[in-house]
């Protein structure tokens, strides 16, 4: 009789083949959104990132420029410099 019982509660206890398939299922379900969920952070850290790098290749031409113009400035002002002393 106790053994029929310990038997019994053993058997309550112990995971069946539909629970294994249950809870496998449940795993892939899960494994599956946050596939999707990493997939979407991805994309939306992709964004981001191209969005900075495009800021930051505007601002470098910006200031690349800048540069520019000012060196043609200092050039010609210093070309007309030695013209001057070279006349005069």
């Amino acid at each position: 009789m106790l053994k029929a019982k310990v038997k019994e509660e053993l058997k309550n206890k112990l995971a069946t083949k539909q629970d294994l398939e249950m809870l496998e299922y449940r795993l892939r379900a899960e494994i599956e959104q946050v596939r999707g969920e990493l997939k979407a952070e991805i994309e939306r850290a992709r964004g981001e990132l191209k969005a900075e790098i495009q800021r930051v290749k505007n601002d470098l031409l910006k200031w690349l420029i800048v540069l520019f113009i000012g060196q043609a400035t200092f050039i010609v002002g210093l070309v007309f410099t030695l013209i001057k002393a070279l006349k005069g």
